[in-house]
């Protein structure tokens, strides 16, 4: 536990970059900005760029000085996310039970295996 704690202290910077990225990357394909509303990013400076709409080719409307709701995305990241996971459950559910089955199989085979070579 001292070993993370010293690492996590040295490699503040590199955390907080990764976090960035991540938090841009979500809301770019989510179209979505903070986790409740764009009010959220408030508490810790300017809204990112990330917020910002699209308009074509990658470019995007300025909203990072004065943001409104005509030039951001105004819903928020968790309504999203849970809206995409609603509408996918299927998917995820189907997947889910795909990926148990087969980790089943491996246990299976490997006791059998284990039990041949003794």
């Amino acid at each position: 536990m001292l070993i993370g704690g010293v690492l996590g202290y040295v490699f503040r910077e590199r955390v907080q970059q990764t976090m960035r990225q991540a938090w841009d990357l979500t809301q770019e394909r989510l179209q979505c900005c903070g986790v409740d509303t764009w009010h959220d990013w408030n508490r810790y400076g300017p809204v990112p760029e990330s917020c910002c709409q699209e308009l074509f080719g990658g470019q995007r409307k300025e909203c990072t000085i004065f943001p409104t709701i005509t030039n951001l995305y105004n819903q928020g990241c968790l309504y999203v996310t849970t809206n995409f996971i609603r509408d996918h459950a299927a998917v995820i559910g189907g997947t889910s039970i795909a990926v148990a089955i087969l980790m089943i199989f491996g246990m299976i085979f490997s006791c059998l295996l284990f039990n041949m070579i003794e």
